[in-house]
Parts: structure tokens; C-alpha cells; sequence
């Protein structure tokens, strides 16, 4: 590489800077296992309206919340959201107008408005594989449709005496056989050379379907 890029490391977590201190130590007998069971407020965002939310880590929770900045009791907006480490989770994010909220469920977006309400699931990666296999499906089917008109034109040209481009403005059958065919049925204009009129010059088609 000619011109390298120089890489600068860098320790931040949501935009705040997170700079290690190897000259501080952790008190005796403290672990991460206590640190992630201790009831936390983590995870926060502002909205446009001054509403606050944020992630309420409890024993077996992590529950999303809102508040006002200027004070006031959390109001929950999710229910029975399964604890998540914090460095696993997805930071709930606010509509441009602040009047809804987005965050993640067990890996599915759900959208709440923030005067409360019952979260809405939008994502449901089910329904597409289900809908995504049903197009497979039908794609296959149109395929071999498409393949049968080609086959059973095929079928009809070799019935009516074979060939179709190198036939174009030429009789099917000699004048005599024709003659006796038409003694016994009603052919029509299968017989006549016009049923199979050359194509319009400058004009060409992988298939052209018989003039009945």
C-alpha cells in the first residue's frame, strides 16, 4: 500500500470518552458478575421534547423507561424485557418530533409512543422467510409453465408435419395429401401457407404462436 491510513485508537462508548486506567484497581471481591446484577440506570437518550429514556437493569429485567428532565417518577414503556448486558444492548433512539421511541426486543424492533401505550412489534423475520419462500416457489412454477408453452408449441409444429422458420410461406404437405386430408376434415387455414406467414422483416421472435 503506497499511502497507508494511520489508525487512531480510541476508547469511547456512546459518544463519551471511556480511557483505560491501569493505575486504578477494582476493590477486593468485585467482579463483573456483581457489577451486571446491581439494579442500573443505564443507556440513555434525550428527545426533542425533553423527555428522557433510558434501560432499568433489575434481577431479571431490563425494562425500558422515560422521564421528563426537569424531574418527575419513570414511567415504564416495555414489559417483561429480559435482562441484557448493557454491551449487548441496543440504545433506544427517539422519533425527529420525540413522540415515539424505538428499541429492541429479543432482536425485534418494537416502536412505543412516549405518552405510553402497548409497544408495537415491526419486524418479523418469520413472515419474510414464509414470503420469501413463496416467491421461490412461484418463480419455479412460472418457470416451468414457460417451459411447457415452448414444449407443446414444439408438439403442435411435429403434429401439423414439422418445422416452423424453415417452413415459413411453404406448404406442410404436398398438393395430393392435402387435397385427401381435406376430404376428411376441416382443416381450415392450418394447411395454407399463409398459416405460417414470415415474420414482419427487422422483426424476430424466439416463438411465434400459429395463426388458428
Amino acid at each position: 500500500m503506497e499511502n497507508p491510513i494511520k489508525l487512531t485508537e480510541k476508547y469511547e462508548r456512546n459518544g463519551w470518552p471511556s480511557v483505560k486506567r491501569p493505575d486504578i484497581k477494582p476493590p477486593a471481591g468485585w467482579n463483573l458478575s456483581l457489577l451486571t446484577s446491581l439494579e442500573r440506570i443505564r443507556s440513555h437518550s434525550l428527545s426533542s421534547q425533553g423527555q428522557i429514556v433510558c434501560i432499568k437493569d433489575g434481577e431479571t429485567l431490563s425494562d425500558v423507561f422515560t422521564m421528563w428532565a426537569n424531574g418527575g417518577w419513570l414511567a415504564r414503556i416495555s414489559t417483561d424485557r429480559g435482562l441484557v448486558p448493557y454491551w449487548d444492548d441496543e440504545i433506544p433512539q427517539w422519533s425527529p418530533d420525540g413522540a415515539s421511541l424505538a428499541f429492541v426486543v429479543a432482536g425485534h424492533v418494537h416502536i412505543a409512543r412516549a405518552a405510553g401505550g402497548l409497544p408495537l412489534r415491526i419486524t418479523d423475520f418469520t413472515t419474510v422467510l414464509t414470503a420469501q419462500q413463496a416467491l421461490l416457489s412461484e418463480q419455479d412454477s412460472l418457470a416451468s409453465t414457460l417451459g411447457d408453452i415452448s414444449r407443446n408449441l414444439v408438439g403442435v409444429y411435429r403434429a401439423l408435419g414439422g418445422g416452423w422458420e424453415i417452413r415459413e410461406g411453404q406448404d406442410f404437405v404436398p398438393a395430393e395429401i392435402k387435397e385427401t386430408m381435406a376430404k376428411r376434415t376441416n382443416w381450415g387455414r392450418l394447411l395454407a401457407p399463409a398459416a405460417v406467414a414470415p415474420a414482419p422483416e427487422g422483426q424476430h421472435r424466439l416463438i411465434r404462436a400459429p395463426d388458428w
